[in-house]
């Protein structure tokens, strides 16, 4: 998501500046005070506008004004729902307080990175260490799930293993599933790497030398494209092209291409993910999951995840196989580490 990428940025909006149909007064608006869990109650509101990158949308930049609650509410709200007791006989609670949940109400998930950048602090850029500043005397160890790699958990293959044996599913491809990989094409596409290159009078010349490159930076089709580091396909093109008396790309369009591969590459690796199933994709972009990396938000969550899917009409035979494409995913962000940067929500 943006905020683990820093690709956002928050402004606090001053008097005059548009809020939905109306406009701020006074720097703000005449509304209602707010209480320690952020609810109004009759005074006056904050807002802030966020500017922010969403790649899986093809939309590099998009933006939302929402209210910015204080310091205090959002300190209040994650001890609140830190703290959400079990309603049945067991210490462990029911709700354990997670970045999903938070990341699905916009003014709360907002002021939350809002104060945690503007703290003394290193700026953090993992809103699990944003929870755990607001909030540092109570235990998050739930959140302690290996980093960004997000390598699936023991308990999770281990309930993997035992849902496809529930469901009677032991032929020899899900046996093997636990070792399945994600493989980078090798095969020719110039018809790919045009698309991502753009129309031009060089591209052949420019796709020609990009076939020169050997491994690890062979470059002859858009999967390939999106695994490479600009600033080395830039170099080779300058010598060769230099070489050749051919104008060399400016290295902003080489860095362009290598986008546009990974754009046209991550719905690519979705696919491969749910074993091709397009219907399965759609019902995963209408939830928010459609990469990998929100994928992998869900591991904790896959019951949940399955539920959604299901209340959308796909069948009951998908609930076992979500922590299979979990477990995929985080396989996808350890082969390709850009898939990191390619977020639905």
């Amino acid at each position: 998501m943006a905020v683990s990428t820093g690709n956002y940025a928050i402004k606090v909006l001053k008097s005059g500046s548009k809020v939905g149909d109306g406009y701020l007064v006074g720097g703000e608006t005449h509304a209602a005070n707010v209480d320690r869990y952020g609810r109004s109650h009759g005074g006056s509101r904050s807002f802030i506008e966020v500017f922010f990158g969403n790649k899986i949308e093809r939309r590099l930049m998009q933006t939302e004004v929402v209210e910015l609650l204080s310091y205090n509410a959002v300190k209040d709200l994650v001890e609140y729902g830190h703290n959400i007791p079990s309603k049945s006989d067991s210490e462990e609670p029911d709700f354990k307080l997670r970045p999903l949940f938070v990341a699905g109400i916009p003014s709360y998930f907002w002021s939350l990175v809002h104060h945690c950048s503007n703290s003394s602090l290193s700026v953090t850029t993992s809103v699990e260490d944003m929870l755990k500043y607001m909030q540092p005397e109570l235990d998050w160890s739930h959140l302690e799930r290996g980093g960004r790699s997000r390598t699936l958990s023991e308990k999770a293959k281990e309930n993997r293993r035992q849902a496809l044996m529930a469901q009677g599913d032991k032929n020899e491809g899900d046996a093997t599933d636990i070792d399945w990989d994600l493989d980078t094409p090798s095969k020719d596409d110039k018809d790919g790497l045009v698309e991502c290159i753009g129309p031009g009078e060089l591209v052949d010349d420019f796709i020609s030398i990009l076939a020169l490159l050997a491994e690890p930076h062979e470059c002859k089709n858009p999967r390939q494209l999106a695994n490479a580091d600009p600033e080395v396909l830039f170099a080779h093109l300058n010598n060769k092209c230099g070489k050749n008396n051919i104008p060399p790309p400016e290295l902003s369009s080489v860095r362009g291409w290598v986008d546009t591969a990974q754009e046209v590459s991550v719905k690519e690796i979705m696919l491969e993910i749910v074993d091709g199933d397009e219907e399965v994709l759609r019902c995963l972009h209408s939830i928010g999951a459609a990469s990998p990396w929100d994928l992998t938000c869900y591991e904790e969550e896959s019951d949940f995840l399955a539920g959604k899917m299901v209340e959308m009409g796909l069948a009951e035979e998908y609930k076992a196989l979500v922590l299979s494409w979990i477990w995929r995913a985080q396989r996808a962000l350890t082969v390709c580490p850009w898939l990191i940067d390619f977020s639905s929500t």
